[in-house]
């Protein structure tokens, strides 16, 4: 049997480690659990698993259109948001055909590119962390690339860019070219100028956004993701979606745990109260960090000296795993999930033992 060559050379997957009674905090998921809501529909379907799934999740499609003041021809369910990026990938892309990224980013986006034979364009990050935006656009205009995936918070990064240059930045691309903003982190983010991504897929057709439940809803072992745009865009995404690609439990919790706002409260105050205290750790002990507008912190460990794997070695050891990232082309930084009040006390022990065991005193 011959296989295409294109599958024979796609890269593997890097996920976050997880170590038995270790502390994970190299994921991104969220510290204080699932939903309680979500977690409670969910087991009260458990008696219907016999039962096909409504392959439309037509509840869960009129939530979200009432949630983000849209109509339900707005939306497309996915089994977690990589699903949609494979929808988009596979909707445009022809063998040969170009797709612009950034270099330090989700790995997802090669991957739904390289599976139906494009060629990956990866543009490297701006010295503050940042997708360079000049240079995708220019490369857009000059390959007459028919996709750009744009991460915004950027994974891992946590860097983000405001609506208003969004908006420019989408205005300076062709009507051709589909661009998938993905919005992973999106609820956590709270600067009063990001993205009003309902204003730009009305004045964009071209325009897909996708997000997520597994980050600030906490049900990321269900896999659920949507996206939104255009109707027209919508119609043509969904002739790649299998019939039934969610299944029931989780159409019901991902429902329910948009009305969840006590958790979504919660979550919020948590992830405000981790991050400034990590900033302030990593302040003190002299490790550079990028700004961030998810839940997470990227660290430049090299900064001291200590190479990123050498830094989860250290840590994985003593009982925290965070992200090592090299996989993402950044080899002397780390990622950290922002994690509860009690588990920064572990992190904030090991980093003070980490930079300990380099001889400096802080």
């Amino acid at each position: 049997m011959k296989i295409r060559h294109t599958i024979m050379a796609l890269p593997g997957y890097h996920p976050g480690k997880k170590i038995p009674g270790a502390l994970k905090l190299s994921s991104n998921e969220n510290p204080l659990g699932p939903s309680p809501k979500a977690l409670e529909a969910y087991c009260q379907v458990a008696h219907e698993l016999h039962r096909y799934p409504d392959g439309a999740g037509t509840d869960l499609v009129r939530a979200l259109a009432r949630v983000h003041s849209l109509d339900p021809t707005n939306f497309i369910l996915g089994n977690g948001s990589d699903e949609i990026l494979n929808f988009a990938a596979g909707l445009v892309l022809e063998p040969g055909f170009r797709v612009v990224t950034a270099k330090e980013t989700f790995s997802q986006y090669r991957f739904a590119s390289l599976i139906f034979g494009g060629v990956i364009d990866e543009i490297v990050l701006t010295p503050e962390g940042k997708y360079d935006l000049v240079q995708i656009g220019q490369r857009v205009r000059e390959t007459k690339a028919p996709l750009v995936f744009f991460c915004n918070p950027n994974n891992p990064t946590g860097t983000w860019y405001t609506h208003d240059e969004v908006l420019q930045f989408l205005g300076t691309l062709p009507e051709s070219t589909l661009v998938v903003l993905d919005e992973a982190y999106g609820e956590y983010a709270e600067d009063p100028k990001f993205p009003r991504s309902r204003e730009l897929i009305e004045k964009f057709s071209n325009l897909l956004v996708t997000r997520t439940f597994s980050k600030i809803y906490g049900i990321a072992a269900l896999r659920v993701g949507y996206g939104f745009g255009n109707p027209s865009l919508i119609e043509n995404v969904k002739r790649l979606k299998s019939p039934f690609n969610i299944n029931s439990p989780a159409l019901t919790a991902a429902t329910v745990a948009l009305d969840d706002e006590d958790f979504v409260r919660r979550s919020l105050e948590t992830n405000r109260a981790g991050k400034s205290r990590l900033m302030g750790l990593f302040d003190q002990l002299k490790f550079p960090y990028f700004q961030t507008q998810g839940n997470f912190l990227c660290v430049h460990t090299g900064a001291l000296g200590i190479a990123g794997s050498t830094a989860y070695t250290f840590l994985a050891e003593r009982g925290l795993t965070i992200r090592d990232l090299a996989s993402f082309g950044l080899p002397e930084h780390i990622r950290i999930t922002i994690g509860t009040n009690e588990d920064n006390d572990l992190v904030e022990k090991l980093f003070r033992e980490l930079v300990a065991s380099l001889g400096t005193r802080v």
